[in-house]
């Protein structure tokens, strides 16, 4: 992902959760497919403390966020997600593509 400053070419891997939307069909397919919730996800996402997103590039869906968390429960999980704006990607919103409990 390209870096707008400075500060972002120190830290290119970072990733900054500050929001995160999650669409009706997205919050009905973690529910009954993956057994989590979107408000564990968006907890987990924004305050978690040891929480590890970064850029991934797949072949199949392209360039998005893949997070790493643990929910309140102690299960960890993986989220991947979209910039909510695709012209800025680093400005921390995004809309969950996927979320599964990790085995």
């Amino acid at each position: 992902m390209p870096v707008s400053s400075l500060e972002d070419s120190i830290a290119v891997d970072r990733v900054y959760i500050a929001e995160v939307i999650i669409p009706p069909e997205k919050e009905e397919k973690i529910r009954k497919k993956h057994d989590c919730t979107g408000d564990d996800v968006r907890e987990a996402l924004i305050y978690g403390m040891d929480v590890v997103a970064e850029w991934v590039d797949d072949d199949i869906h392209g360039e998005r966020v893949e997070a790493k968390a643990v929910f309140w429960n102690g299960r960890p999980f993986v989220a991947y997600l979209d910039p909510r704006n695709p012209n800025d990607p680093n400005e921390g919103t995004f809309v969950l593509r996927t979320a599964f409990v990790k085995s």
